[in-house]
């Protein structure tokens, strides 16, 4: 059943890129993709069993920021999408911090807020690992895929292989900050090797969308300018 779930999930949110991106421009690709970091962020606590795996479910939709990122890439510059990352990066340090800040008040009901605590009280160590490992992965992907669009010049080519070694670096970077120390070397390597077996078929299967939404005509941009 939760291959059938993984698979609408990655349907509808792959569709709700390239809408934001064909009536929003810019700011479409920008808000979708700072809004996914933080819902992967979220569900990074939660597991789901997948094919007999254990799997963090905000890696079901990691894969999306990347598609992102490439259309940001492909349709308005190395620049732009550098500023996709920035923006990001604020939008989830301003998220956790506040989520941390709005803990600290004494609540009402103590089941709810042990509940809420669950989901919204990132561990810092967790937190830094996500966020060093997303900015560095993403500033390796656009420099290659810049790399390949300029000797190549072939859509699938850069965006596949500039998201793949992105996406392995973010894994390796991210558990290692984040569970070195805590987990066994074999209960790591397994998790990276499941986490980066999903990663792989989201990019691979986002192919199709990306060529989708740089055929797609879209609203003019008139929020986000290129400087």
């Amino acid at each position: 059943m939760n291959i059938l779930f993984f698979a609408i999930c990655l349907a509808i949110s792959y569709a709700l890129v390239v809408l934001a991106y064909k009536f929003l421009g810019k700011m479409g690709l920008f808000i979708t993709s700072a809004l996914y970091l933080i819902i992967v962020n979220i569900f990074a606590v939660e597991n789901v069993e997948l094919a007999g795996y254990a799997i963090a479910l905000g890696t079901l939709l990691y894969g999306t920021i990347f598609l992102i990122k490439d259309i940001l890439i492909e349709k308005y510059g190395e620049k732009i999408a550098i500023k996709s990352i920035i923006t990001d990066s604020i939008a989830m340090i301003v998220f956790t911090l506040l989520s941390w800040i709005l803990l600290l008040f004494i609540p009402v009901s103590s089941s709810a807020s042990a509940a809420i605590t669950t989901v919204f009280a990132l561990i810092p160590r967790l937190f830094l690992g996500s966020l060093i490992a997303y900015i560095i992965s993403s500033f390796i992907k656009i420099k290659i895929y810049e790399k390949f669009k300029q000797k190549y010049n072939k859509l699938y080519l850069s965006s596949n292989i500039s998201s793949l070694i992105a996406q392995l670096l973010d894994s390796v970077i991210f558990l290692l900050i984040a569970f070195i120390g805590v987990l066994s070397f074999s209960a790591i390597l397994e998790i990276f090797l499941v986490t980066y077996i999903v990663k792989v078929i989201y990019t691979l299967l986002a192919t199709p969308c990306l060529y989708w939404a740089v055929k797609t005509k879209k609203q003019p941009d008139d929020l986000l300018k290129t400087k």
